[in-house]
C-alpha cells in the first residue's frame, strides 16, 4: 500500500535515511490517516511544521501517534471489518491499522538504528553486534 508520503531532502545527500527526515515520515504517517479516517485536522507533507530538533520531533510524534491510537480503539469490529467511509483506500480498516502499524514499528526500528550508529561514529562505545 503507498501511502502517498514522501520525505523532503534536508540537506545534501540526506534524505529518506537521515534521522530527522526518517523521523519526519514516521511522524507524518500517523498524522495522514488521523486526518482521514478519524476527523481533525488533516497533515499534508507540503506544509508540516518539520521539526527542527529531536525534542520538537519526540513532542510530534507523541501528538501524531497519541491521536491515531486513540482513533483505532474507537473502531468497533464492525468498522474494522470494513473500508473507511473516508480516504481513498476501499481495504478494510483492520488491513490500514495493520499496515501503519507495521510501518510505525518498522520506521521507529530504522530511526534506532541510525540513533545508535551516529552515537558510535566518533570511535566512542562498545563495537558490539
Amino acid at each position: 500500500m503507498d501511502d502517498g508520503l514522501r520525505v523532503p531532502r534536508s540537506g545534501a545527500g540526506a534524505g529518506h535515511h537521515d534521522c530527522l527526515a526518517a523521523g519526519a515520515h514516521h511522524r507524518l504517517l500517523p498524522g495522514y490517516r488521523v486526518g482521514w479516517h478519524f476527523g481533525g485536522q488533516d497533515v499534508d507533507a507540503r506544509t508540516f511544521p518539520y521539526a527542527g530538533t529531536a525534542d520538537e520531533a519526540l513532542k510530534q510524534l507523541d501528538e501524531m501517534y497519541g491521536r491515531w491510537d486513540a482513533g483505532v480503539r474507537e473502531l468497533s469490529d464492525a468498522d474494522l471489518e470494513n473500508p473507511p467511509a473516508v480516504g481513498p483506500e476501499r481495504f478494510p480498516m483492520e488491513g490500514i491499522v495493520l499496515h501503519v502499524n507495521r510501518e510505525l514499528i518498522h520506521h521507529g526500528a530504522e530511526i534506532s538504528l541510525l540513533r545508535d550508529l551516529y552515537r558510535r561514529q566518533d570511535g566512542a562505545g562498545p563495537r558490539r553486534i
